[in-house]
């Protein structure tokens, strides 16, 4: 409590400061590299795609990177199902 008080104090504010984290390995570039191979194979998953990547990259991606950015393009690991024409299912009824 005593800590709260001393920086609303000193700073005016009871916030926490942005801390730093860890830098990415990977570029902005290489973020998009990895959503326009998603969005042409639609039926590639994450690991798919990780080999892929690293063939052409000198640093080795993880599974779990290209995931990460896969989520923050708003695109999400799953397969397309692959579903049969109405015309399918007519024509072997009749």
């Amino acid at each position: 409590m005593f800590n709260v008080l001393k920086k609303k104090e000193e700073t005016g504010l009871v916030i926490n400061k942005q801390r730093s984290g860890r830098k990415r390995v990977t570029s902005t570039s290489e973020g998009i590299f990895i959503t326009v191979i998603s969005k042409r194979k639609r039926r590639f998953i994450s690991v798919d795609i990780t080999k892929i990547v690293n063939i052409n990259s000198p640093i080795k991606w993880s599974v779990t990177t290209v995931k990460r950015r896969l989520q923050e393009a708003g695109l999400n690991d799953r397969i397309a199902t692959r579903k049969s024409l109405l015309d399918d299912l007519f024509s072997s009824e009749y």
